[in-house]
């Protein structure tokens, strides 16, 4: 099937016309595949002369640059990034870890920290787990407002289900919302996320209020065998609430495992492969119908239906999963991961994709994403480290531009251009959609 993908907006609804000037500040909210062909041609000395005396403009720009001209070595700061403030959720999704397997909560002291590096966001994004969760969320909002340039998109991804108790003041700060629903109906969405019976209601009103208010609201959807004929109702629901863009997400693939266990013991919740759109038994017709879906919204999807075919596990590891015990936010400490970056492996998953270099990762070039509290630099939401290499610590010595530019990240950067890619990169279920 023929991947079917809609692009999303990820900045919102300003969009300027064909072919502005750099000084023009309507260029800034241009989607990013239009900034790159407006930049590749253009030389470093031509955009630093029309953005003037503006670091965090021109740090967007020649970011975008140098993926644009592949370049290996970066002079930029990453301006996508995302910092999981809480490793625990109130959720229970069958298909996410992050119940299961935690690492602590965000100290607030940090910000001050990242304050160097968050002033260069063009996104910034708090994440989970559940960020909401946090018992300091309130002081983290108030504590990233003056840090942030006022051209940034912030955005809250969250499950929703918390909203209500801190609306004053969300509605008091210039966030955004990316709603992780999972489901088109009560009795799914709890069967899914396990947030009781009345959360789905509660949370599908706050979207529409938040909507109403103005407010940029996602809604998101990963497909399992158990929510993969809600497909189409999910999207026609989206569209009912008038959502600012839809994401319908596949199942993230497998590629590390862990040295504690057996060879074949990967980090897996029980029954993790028994939840993958493909063991339903009429998955191509479903498939098939959630495509027609896609086609005929109004709004933006992002969305591959011909990956939910892909095993997400390999087929030696499928019955040899290793269970997680549940842990619940008392239990978290701010030091320590449950499965240390040095007791993993990396496995071959062959290339389902078929996938060969040059492949165009914006990540590499434009992220930072922070998925734990380990302190560590994570090369991108699918590769907690680059095999080979040890874990790039965020609060080391060097300067940061030292850490973009780590062996590691060098050489993956490399490897992404001249190849050969490595598992991460041939199994990576979507882009970011910057």
């Amino acid at each position: 099937m023929q991947l079917l993908r809609r692009a999303a907006r990820t900045f919102g609804p300003e969009e300027a016309a064909a072919d502005p000037a750099l000084n023009d500040p309507a260029t800034t909210f241009l989607p990013v595949p239009r900034l790159e062909a407006l930049l590749a041609t253009r030389s470093e000395e031509a955009i630093a002369e029309a953005v003037g005396a503006d670091p965090w403009l021109h740090n967007y720009y020649r970011s975008i640059w140098e993926k644009a001209n592949r370049r290996i070595t970066l002079a930029t700061y990453p301006w996508h990034q995302a910092y999981a403030i809480a490793d625990v959720c109130n959720a229970r999704c069958p298909f996410c870890s992050n119940a299961y397997e935690t690492s602590g909560i965000f100290d607030v002291a940090r910000i001050e920290r990242f304050a160097k590096i968050i002033r260069f966001a063009r996104t910034l994004i708090l994440t989970g787990g559940e960020a909401t969760v946090h018992p300091k969320f309130r002081e983290i909002l108030r504590a990233i407002q003056p840090v942030i340039d006022r051209r940034c998109f912030f955005s809250l991804i969250t499950n929703g289900a918390r909203l209500e108790r801190f609306l004053p003041d969300l509605l008091a700060t210039p966030v955004s919302f990316a709603v992780s629903l999972n489901a088109a109906t009560p009795a799914t969405h709890h069967d899914v996320m396990r947030l009781g019976p009345q959360a789905f209601d509660r949370i599908v009103s706050v979207v529409r209020d938040l909507r109403a208010q103005g407010r940029y609201v996602a809604l998101s959807m990963v497909v399992t065998r158990r929510n993969l004929a809600e497909v189409p109702a999910f999207i026609d629901l989206a569209n009912d609430l008038d959502a600012s863009a839809i994401y319908v997400r596949t199942m993230n693939p497998l590629t590390e495992r862990s040295r504690k266990t057996t060879p074949a013991g990967f980090r897996v919740l029980s029954g993790y492969p028994d939840l993958h759109p493909s063991t339903h038994p009429e998955f191509e017709r479903l498939r098939a119908e959630a495509a027609a879906s896609i086609l005929r919204s109004a709004i933006p999807v992002s969305c591959a239906p011909d990956q939910w075919s892909v095993p997400t596990v390999p087929a030696d590891a499928a019955s040899k999963a290793v269970v997680l015990p549940a842990k619940r936010l008392e239990e978290c400490t701010t030091a320590g991961t449950l499965i240390r970056p040095e007791e993993l492996e990396f496995v071959d998953p062959a290339d389902p994709y078929h996938r060969s270099a040059p492949y165009p990762c914006d990540h590499v070039y434009y992220a930072l994403q922070m998925l734990d509290q380990s302190n560590s630099y994570a090369a991108c939401c699918f590769m907690r480290r680059v095999p080979g290499y040890d874990p790039v610590g965020l609060f080391a010595k060097d300067d940061f531009l030292q850490l973009r530019n780590s062996p590691a990240f060098v050489e993956l950067r490399r490897r992404l251009q001249e190849g050969p890619l490595l598992p991460s990169c041939l199994t990576c279920t979507y882009q970011l959609g910057y």
